[in-house]
């Protein structure tokens, strides 16, 4: 979808709800509607402490809110992979219909934002899931594209990626904030997680009993730390 809207529109984006409500575009929506992704927002949970609880759905318009990445969502045609009718994607639309069926041809809403991240590639060399620790993996990202690193999830989705992720898909950082998972979901403030239990040990196991997890073309999922793939990388 990032790839329609660059290849119309040189350095845009598909937006997603919040983008597009905040940049209040005077452009009129096609009759048939536009697709875009749902938006996502850290929720409270008790007075002001932010809990790292995420919000996701339409009608958010904060510059606190990103994108709702989530790999199996049926309010973005699951991750916009699904042409099936009992499956619907969010949409704005003349009616203010919200969502409409994923069978249905429609223009894609895109913008062009501006955002620091940057996503290089994915590495054609491979590796398991011992990579001698997170630095090593970094380093493996580095040598295929000088001054660039492992993405997290929401780095990775922040880019805005127009290439597709190998067949084999590729590793990736899981991505938190206030030490709460947020793979889901791309916010502003979504940094990486470090847990040392996480991502096939920190990097450091090729167990076929640890997971780690991975960006493939149905957006992301966890494999097995044995295998070797590529990397997803960012940054430089």
């Amino acid at each position: 979808m990032h790839a329609l809207c660059d290849d119309e529109l040189p350095g845009s984006h598909m937006c997603h709800y919040a983008e597009y409500q905040l940049a209040a575009s005077g452009i009129a929506i096609p009759a048939d509607g536009a697709w875009l992704d749902f938006s996502c927002i850290e929720q409270n949970a008790g007075g002001t402490v932010e809990s790292g609880n995420i919000g996701c759905g339409s009608y958010l318009g904060s510059p606190d809110a990103g994108r709702s990445t989530g790999t199996a969502s049926g309010g973005n045609c699951m991750s916009w992979t699904s042409a099936a009718a009992n499956h619907n994607g969010i949409m704005l639309h003349p009616s203010l219909a919200i969502s409409g069926a994923c069978g249905t041809e429609r223009a894609v809403a895109c913008c062009n934002t501006p955002f620091r991240e940057r996503f290089r590639g994915f590495t054609t060399t491979t590796t398991n899931g011992n990579a001698g620790g997170r630095p090593g993996m970094h380093a493996r990202c580095a040598q295929e594209f000088p001054g660039s690193h492992l993405c997290h999830m929401a780095e990775y989705h922040r880019a805005h990626p127009t290439t597709s992720p190998p067949a084999s898909g590729a590793w990736i950082d899981n991505s938190s904030y206030n030490s709460a998972g947020e793979n889901r979901a791309a916010m502003p403030r979504s940094g990486r997680s470090t847990h040392p239990d996480g991502a096939c040990a920190s990097w450091t196991s090729d167990s076929a009993f640890r997971s780690g997890p991975l960006m493939t073309t149905a957006n992301h999922t966890t494999a097995t730390c044995d295998t070797q793939r590529p990397l997803a990388c960012c940054g430089g």
